[in-house]
Formats: structure tokens, C-alpha cells, sequence
């Protein structure tokens, strides 16, 4: 099958693929939660949105459009890698058509009506955003490691990434994230990752209050002072399908958040620290 030949769903799935690095591994549940956030997926009567999403993946695979690296245990497609060949034709097609944005220097000079921004940038260590994107649906920015960018993340105003569904950051040596990110009230995803940002746990938890469409939520650096305002946010999400949890070391997950009635929507959880010990939990509820 050509790639004309695609469905329409498929053909946006497929192009959003040259919005992600080459030549990298890629997760079939971040894809997943990309493809979701995005729009692409539409709703099937007794299916969730995920297993559609997984559905579409598993054709791309079979159509050899993208290669399989590994098979995860509950799913068929754990992950996958998009050839440079095949990359360079998507991006090719996708920027063509205006699909999306990719920048990899150090001044993102976009349209103002994009609705997806792609930063790749390995070598400059700043990368402004200086200007409003009021259309802007998702933001994928993946750094050098231990990269010392503080201004990736620095709108100028409230309404600079108002209509944002996804917010990807992975590899950037925030020190701070902005305090406009807590009113993205439409963001369903939100993943930033490997940052210096002192405040990459209680900025999220206070933007829980408002962004009740989140599906996918990764948290870093939570201490034990983010407990209770944890166990609040979380039972807002009624959507919520992936958590992944993150503690410093000197922190535990609370034991308490198993007890969240509205967590039985969740498809995956992930923590990485420890857990509460079971004498603490009754001692604070006595």
C-alpha cells in the first residue's frame, strides 16, 4: 500500500511521525497518546481511544511503513523506528501540506497560525519563543542532554499555547516552568521530563485544576509536601488513563491514591521511588 493509499486517519498518524527525531526509538504508548491528544483518533463504539490508536499502529507496522523494534506484554507494538528514508519523505509530505512546524536552530520563526511545533535542537542553547501561537495544539521539544535552555518555555502572555493538547519537553535545564502552563485547560497530555525545574511538580499539580481533559499525566520531583494537593488533583481526572509518578529520595508515594475511585479508568501506572509504608498510611489516618 502507497502512501496515498492510506485512509485519511491513518495518513495524519503517519505524518506526525516526521514531527518525532530520526533514526530515535520510539514508544508505541507515546504515539498513542500524541495521535489522542491530536484529534486523530476517533471514537468506535466498545473500544477506548487507545485500543483504536494501537490499532492504527499495528497497520502502519504491517504496511512496512514504520519497523517494529520490540513487543510489549500488553500490547502488540511496544515500540518502533521510522527509517531516514522513510523520515525524510514524511517531512517532505507534512510540511508541504502545512501539517506541522519543525524547527532545529536557534530562532523559532513560525506562522502564527501553526497548530504543531516540533524543536530539535542539539546545540544552541537557547531557543526563544517569541511569539504568540494561538492555534498551537502540540509542542514537542526535545533537547541535548543536560541542555541549559531557560527560555523554550517563556510566553509572553496567558493566551501564547491556550489551545494546547499536548506538551512534550524532554532534555531541557528549565529552572522554572512558566506559571501560564496552569491554564491550559484543554491539554490532555502532559509530559516533561528530565528538566532542572524546581517546580516541575507543584506547577502541574496547581494546573490540575483546571485541565479536567487530562488522559496521560508524568510527574517529577514530588515530595512528600505534594502529597494531599496530589490526592486532590487526581480525583478531578476523570478521563486520566496513564499516570507515571516520579519521587525525589527522599519522598514516598502515598499509599492513599490506590484509593481514588475515579483511578479505575486508569490503563497504566508507573511509579519510580518509593511506595508509602503501610504503618505510616495508618498512622496518618488514625
Amino acid at each position: 500500500m502507497s502512501f496515498d493509499d492510506l485512509p485519511h486517519c491513518l495518513k495524519s498518524c503517519f505524518l506526525y511521525l516526521g514531527a518525532l527525531p530520526e533514526t530515535k526509538m520510539h514508544e508505541g504508548h507515546k504515539l498513542v497518546r500524541l495521535w489522542i491528544s491530536e484529534g486523530f483518533i476517533k471514537p468506535k463504539k466498545g473500544r477506548t481511544l487507545e485500543e483504536i490508536a494501537q490499532q492504527h499502529l499495528k497497520e502502519l507496522v504491517s504496511q512496512c511503513l514504520v519497523q517494529l523494534v520490540h513487543k510489549d506484554a500488553q500490547v502488540d507494538v511496544g515500540s518502533i523506528v521510522v527509517h531516514n528514508p522513510v523520515h525524510a519523505f514524511v517531512q517532505a509530505e507534512a510540511q508541504e501540506a502545512n501539517f506541522f512546524e519543525i524547527h532545529d536552530n536557534v530562532d523559532v520563526i513560525a506562522p502564527s497560525t501553526v497548530r504543531h511545533l516540533s524543536i530539535q535542537n542539539h546545540t544552541n542553547k537557547y531557543v526563544p519563543l517569541s511569539k504568540s501561537f494561538p492555534k498551537l495544539r502540540s509542542l514537542i521539544c526535545d533537547f541535548a542532554e543536560k541542555q541549559d535552555n531557560t527560555q523554550v518555555l517563556a510566553p509572553q502572555n496567558n493566551q501564547t499555547y491556550h489551545t494546547l493538547r499536548y506538551l512534550g519537553v524532554k532534555n531541557c535545564g528549565l529552572k522554572q516552568l512558566p506559571t501560564s502552563i496552569c491554564n491550559l485547560i484543554y491539554l490532555q497530555t502532559f509530559d516533561v521530563q528530565d528538566t532542572d525545574a524546581k517546580n516541575v511538580a507543584g506547577t502541574p499539580l496547581a494546573l490540575l485544576e483546571k485541565a479536567n481533559n487530562l488522559r496521560s499525566l508524568q510527574l517529577e520531583g514530588l515530595s512528600n509536601l505534594h502529597s494531599d494537593a496530589l490526592l486532590v488533583a487526581l480525583r478531578k481526572l476523570e478521563l486520566l488513563v496513564h499516570l507515571k509518578l516520579k519521587c525525589s529520595k527522599e519522598a514516598s508515594i502515598p499509599l492513599r491514591i490506590f484509593n481514588i475511585s475515579i483511578l479505575c479508568r486508569l490503563q497504566s501506572l508507573e511509579i519510580d521511588g518509593r511506595l508509602e509504608k503501610v504503618q505510616e498510611q495508618e498512622s496518618m489516618d488514625r
